[in-house]
């Protein structure tokens, strides 16, 4: 998570940066789920989900991330 954050969430750089052999502590998969959950917090916080949503939210949160980096996304969001 600090990774996607130290990134801004860009995708882009962080790709290049694997290219340069400076980043290699993600998956593509990793980096994947955190922006999906990251976008569900911004759908969240913008208060365009419904109550099943953010229920839905909450719990691929917690099964995706935990501790610092749930304080993380949510910060990103």
């Amino acid at each position: 998570m600090q990774t996607y954050k130290d990134f801004k969430g860009d995708v882009d750089g962080w790709v290049k940066a694997q290219i340069d052999g400076l980043e290699k502590n993600l998956s593509g998969e990793d980096w994947n789920q955190i922006e999906k959950v990251v976008q569900r917090l911004k759908i969240q916080r913008n208060g365009n989900a419904s109550s099943d949503y953010t229920t839905e939210t909450e719990r691929v949160l917690k099964k995706t991330l935990e501790g610092e980096a749930i304080v993380i996304a949510r910060s990103m969001a």
